[in-house]
């Protein structure tokens, strides 16, 4: 019989061109081959993690005492990506990631990944009811929790269509009467991935990936969590100069009697709300900080700055 896997999560990739060059410092490539199921076509390539043991961080603790290095303990840790790019009828093609013990640490480092994809596929799989935690942090940096577990009468309704915030991840359990429930797996854990539970065997692995990918393509919300939009610096570098840009022509174009700086711009996530003085540097020296009207009436006199 087969073997099976019990829980999986899977990434979506942003560019499919780096599916032809793919590789993890670290990792072996172990096997790769194209499979067919129907109409769709899956190229895959397996990754392993080379034999890998690191000493438990509790033993720092004893490391002063005198224990012979025979004794010093020390654990394997194992880890997988499998990356299969999905091609349909159409000739369009999709890369997905599965990753497995400490696969994903590499797999976020080398490649750009989707953000909220998990997020965006649990709001489309589960229903209000099913909605079991979140966890949001708001943009004052207050992180916010939501756990049925302990909170009995917790109304998802009113609490789930609070202020935007910026949702880190959440948890789901499908009730056997679920569309998905046979199709997805028993519960899931949603971020930037998903994570299911639920045997699934290889084979059974690639039909989950055309399930998710139709659900990616065509499905529709059951439920919506309003956010902010989270943004990756390290992938979306142009953004954020978009952003700085527009926040300085907005700031030398306000007139001088505002007291303070209200920014009201979704994109802005992890700005507070309110600003009322900014520290400026200059090198390495922090200089005074400067009143938002101060600095508005001072940048205003130097427009080639910002030309």
């Amino acid at each position: 019989m087969s073997g099976s896997i019990k829980k999986i999560t899977i990434y979506k990739i942003k560019d499919e061109n780096t599916f032809t060059n793919l590789a993890f410092s670290g990792y072996t490539l172990v096997s790769e081959d194209t499979r067919n199921i129907g109409d769709t076509s899956f190229e895959y390539k397996l990754f392993f993690l080379n034999r890998f043991s690191k000493t438990p961080d509790w033993f720092d603790v004893f490391s002063d005492l005198d224990i012979a290095n025979d004794n010093i303990p020390t654990s394997q840790t194992a880890g997988f990506i499998l990356a299969v790019k999905l091609s349909g009828s159409n000739d369009e093609s999709t890369v997905y990631a599965f990753t497995g013990g400490i696969g994903h640490i590499r797999l976020r480092e080398s490649l750009a990944i989707e953000p909220r994809f998990g997020v965006i596929l649990a709001e489309i799989i589960l229903s209000l009811p099913e909605l079991k935690g979140l966890t949001q942090k708001d943009t004052s940096g207050v992180v916010n929790f939501m756990d049925r577990v302990f909170r009995t009468t917790y109304n998802p309704e009113g609490d789930v269509s609070n202020l935007r915030r910026i949702l880190t991840n959440l948890r789901g359990k499908l009730s056997e009467g679920n569309r998905f429930y046979n199709d997805i797996g028993k519960s899931i854990q949603a971020g930037n991935a998903l994570s299911v539970t639920g045997t699934k065997t290889f084979s059974e692995l690639l039909s989950f990936l055309v399930k998710v990918d139709d659900l990616w393509r065509n499905g529709q919300q059951n439920i919506r969590i309003p956010q902010l939009r989270c943004i990756e610096k390290k992938f979306e570098p142009d953004l954020i100069n978009r952003l700085e840009n527009k926040l300085i022509e907005d700031i030398c174009s306000m007139p001088n009697d505002n007291n303070a700086l209200f920014i009201d711009n979704e994109e802005m996530g992890y700005l507070p709300d309110r600003i009322t003085k900014y520290k400026l540097s200059l090198g390495r020296h922090d200089l005074t900080p400067i009143y938002v009207p101060t600095l508005i009436r001072e940048l205003s006199t130097f427009p080639a700055l910002y030309s």
